[in-house]
């Protein structure tokens, strides 16, 4: 995403230095840059260390959450890094087009493996609890390893739509790289289309899981526990709300931006009908 400043933009007495292309960089827009970089770094530390114990770990084949977590931890790592990498862009805005379209196809990439691995785990936990005797039959290592890489080639391919030509064009005189304009309404459209469905399907799942944790806690606390109960244990109903809080900060996030590309597209498809209205007058 292009947050550069613009020569026209900036008093020239708040500028500690200059970058390409006219850009001054100021302390605040600084400031920001290293808020930025430092999330990066946390990012990048923080799962380093999941990914070293997940891989440490030698878990039997009916337990694959491990192999989830470190594909998971992979794809953020990756994702910390061009975190580090676009504020080195920001500071220096050396605008090159073809970076542009690179760098944004890997972010798609990435980010998209990421929510993919996501509900992968979510729908782990998910038969875990609900259906633990069918678990080690569904969830078997060499499935998952299947599933795992079919979501990377999926996610390669999304991310490599905009590099191969799916795309917008800068118009004349605009900086390249602005994030939304670059975007087709085909591509926004796609883009919504993978934010929501795994987040319906993530909704789903873990309301499921808690209509059945009650119930398990009701007839705990009954003394009535059926066959039902007994693969409910405790160890993956812990872990299940871990995943719940990594999938909240996930909708979180992103729900926000989902919204504005829904909002931008609604006004491209108001212009088109003005511009159709306007022919037909």
């Amino acid at each position: 995403m292009n947050t550069t400043n613009d020569l026209s933009d900036v008093d020239s007495a708040s500028v500690l230095f200059w970058g390409l292309h006219n850009q001054g960089v100021t302390l605040g827009y600084l400031m920001v840059n290293v808020v930025m970089f430092t999330i990066g770094f946390f990012v990048i530390f923080l799962n380093a260390v999941v990914f070293y114990a997940m891989t440490r770990e030698h878990p039997s084949d009916d337990d694959v959450s491990n192999y989830i977590i470190a594909n998971l931890s992979v794809t953020d790592m990756i994702t910390g890094l061009f975190v580090i990498y676009s504020v080195a862009y920001n500071l220096v805005n050396f605008q090159s087009e073809v970076e542009c379209y690179i760098r944004l196809g890997f972010l798609h990439f990435f980010s998209q493996s990421s929510v993919f691995h996501l509900v992968l785990l979510t729908a782990d936990r998910y038969v875990k609890i609900i259906f633990p005797y069918k678990h080690p039959i569904i969830f078997k290592r060499r499935l998952v390893i299947y599933v795992s890489a079919t979501i990377w080639s999926l996610s390669f391919l999304y991310g490599a739509l905009l590099v191969v030509g799916w795309r917008r064009p800068p118009p004349p005189g605009v900086l390249p790289c602005r994030y939304l304009e670059t975007l087709t309404t085909g591509f926004m459209n796609l883009s919504l289309i993978t934010f929501y469905g795994p987040s319906f399907m993530l909704n789903v799942m873990y309301a499921h899981i808690f209509v059945v944790a009650r119930k398990h806690q009701r007839a705990i606390r009954n003394l009535e526990v059926g066959t039902d109960s007994r693969g409910f244990d405790k160890k993956s109903w812990k872990l299940t709300k871990t995943v719940v809080i990594i999938n909240g900060a996930y909708i979180a996030c992103w729900t926000p931006i989902g919204n504005y590309i829904n909002t931008i597209l609604t006004d491209r498809n108001t212009d088109r009908r003005n511009d159709r209205q306007q022919l037909t007058d």
